[in-house]
């Protein structure tokens, strides 16, 4: 499934220095397209604090990135940097502020590209003694899939796609034969 956030995280991944969180609705594939993200390095490791209480405590104990990473390993989560910097994908961190508040030392130490994803309604930026990561985390929002990626979902390629969606905006009658297709292609679905 192609989305149009992929982009946005290819472009960040290339900048990087700070950690990502997607940002949206429950269900509209944030984990997905972290999971597919992933792919594009030689090494991740995925945690779920909304499945996994037991990593909770490791961020509510300490702030320190050191400390996190250590503490990880406990649970046998382990980081290996010996084939580049890997990912690490801390999903559903709106169960956990103090893993939010984390994300600033986790981004300086560097050892690990950070992504995290939170649905909404979301953590608030401070939480107790915990400093705001803001600064240090890019946010970007993601909800459900719009009608391009709709189509490009469909099997419509992204070249009638974007005719399509130029006949849209120009308020242009699609062509009979176009509409015809992509009965077909629901159809087929």
């Amino acid at each position: 499934m192609d989305r149009k956030v992929h982009d946005t995280l290819l472009k960040w991944k290339s900048s990087s220095g700070r950690a990502l969180v997607l940002e949206g609705p429950r269900q509209t594939g944030k984990t997905f397209i972290m999971k597919e993200f992933s792919k594009s390095y030689h090494y991740s490791v995925y945690i779920d604090l909304e499945e996994n209480e037991g990593l909770k405590t490791v961020f509510e104990q300490t702030n320190d990135a050191s400390e996190i990473y250590e503490k990880l390993s406990y649970n046998g989560i382990r980081f290996d940097t010996s084939s580049g910097d890997p990912l690490f994908i801390i999903d559903g961190i709106q169960s956990c502020p103090r893993a939010f508040s984390a994300l600033k030392p986790l981004a300086v130490d560097g050892r690990c590209d950070i992504i995290a994803s939170v649905s909404l309604p979301g953590v608030e930026p401070s939480e107790g003694d915990f400093p705001s990561p803001m600064g240090y985390v890019q946010m970007v929002e993601m909800g459900p899939m719009d009608f391009e990626e709709f189509l490009w979902a469909m099997g419509i390629g992204k070249e009638l796609t974007a005719k399509i969606r130029q006949w849209i905006d120009t308020g242009s009658e699609i062509d009979v034969s176009i509409g015809s297709a992509l009965t077909r292609t629901s159809e087929n679905s």
